[in-house]
């Protein structure tokens, strides 16, 4: 049993081959003034519609 265990290790990292441990590439990660623009309007705009829709509660029933 001792002896299985590296050899299925070795047939996985044969398999997945050199760069498959690495994970994802950082380089290829979305970037740009644009993508920044979305990414914080998309966030700030859910901030915004939470608060509204606290305060339209809040409102109606206080």
């Amino acid at each position: 049993m001792a002896k299985a265990m590296p050899a299925a290790t070795e047939e996985r990292s044969r398999r997945q081959g050199p760069g498959a441990a690495r994970g994802p590439n950082p380089a290829s990660a979305p970037d740009g003034l644009g993508f920044l623009i979305v990414k914080n309007g998309l966030f700030w705009g859910s901030i915004a519609l939470s608060g509204a829709v606290l305060y339209g509660a809040a409102s109606i029933f206080f």
